[in-house]
């Protein structure tokens, strides 16, 4: 995959049929902003900050989307530059309260709004688990799964859209807990709803595999990408230069949809040096 800044198609549009939320874009990206006692676990964490609100700023505009999921957004006033870029846009934002002892929050950030020509979507919910489980330095965290249930006045469609990020080296025993912590959320509403859950999974095609099928195992939910897919990537220089070198390249960060058409996705990869993984766009 090449290293350069812009949206490389991956899967093209398979068929026209209409969703319950009409046209709709979701963006997911883990940004990588991790700094641990002073030291960035993921390269030039300060200066890749002030790149990123511009970044989604840009995207938002040109691809309209609707939401916008993130992970690895710990620090309030990288939190607060991401909200000051994308608020004038027209966007609202949930980013758990929920702390650690440590002061460590959960790192997830929920953007949305409203779909082009019609009504703002509404926030009818949200909720924040963290993870019961929580090994290794993330025990330092309040890492976990966050979710929102929003309205569209216009369609009449309520929708759950959840962030979530799994262990990227746990034990065994801790990611089935993760899991099944991820299943009970979004598995509590009715199955006529509309789902969508998107995060990074540390787990896919090329990473982790019996994991990922575990997430697939998740009643009524779909992969919406097509094979090929890579957003970890040895050839990214962030990857390169971090402390996970040689790790081989995997499809780790994913967005699964429940009760939307088949054959209706197409998806993007919006390739950039922002962070060590790629976000993913679909559009419907």
């Amino acid at each position: 995959m090449t290293h350069r800044a812009g949206l490389a198609l991956v899967v093209a549009l398979l068929s026209a049929v209409p969703t319950p939320l009409g046209a709709f874009e979701v963006l997911t990206w883990n940004v990588g902003l991790l700094r641990v006692a002073g030291f960035d676990v993921v390269p030039r964490v300060e200066k890749r900050a002030a790149e990123i609100p511009a970044a989604l700023a840009r995207w938002a505009t040109e691809s309209s989307l609707d939401v916008i999921v993130l992970q690895e957004v710990w620090d309030d006033a990288h939190a607060r530059a991401i909200e000051a870029a994308l608020g004038p846009l027209g966007y609202e934002f949930y980013r758990p309260a929920d702390r650690s002892w440590t002061g460590i929050g959960s790192g997830l950030l929920l953007a949305w709004r409203s779909q082009p020509g019609n009504a703002p979507l509404q926030l009818v919910s949200s909720e924040f688990a963290a993870w019961k489980v929580r090994e290794g330095v993330e025990a330092f965290s309040q890492k976990g799964v966050a979710r929102v249930q929003l309205h569209d006045p216009e369609s009449g469609a309520t929708f759950g859209v959840t962030d979530f990020h799994l262990a990227a080296q746990g034990s065994a025993a801790g990611e089935a807990e993760q899991l099944r912590q991820l299943a009970q959320m979004v598995e509590s509403v009715p199955s006529a709803q509309v789902e969508i859950l998107a995060g990074d999974a540390n787990a896919g095609p090329g990473c982790s595999e019996d994991r990922y099928q575990q997430l697939l195992s998740l009643p009524g939910f779909e992969e919406a990408l097509g094979p090929g897919i890579v957003t970890w990537d040895p050839a990214n220089p962030l990857v390169h230069e971090g402390v996970f070198p040689n790790e081989p390249a995997a499809w780790i960060d994913h967005i699964l949809t429940r009760g939307l058409p088949a054959g209706t996705v197409r998806v993007e990869v919006p390739v950039t040096g922002a962070s060590d993984h790629y976000p993913l766009l679909a559009r419907w």
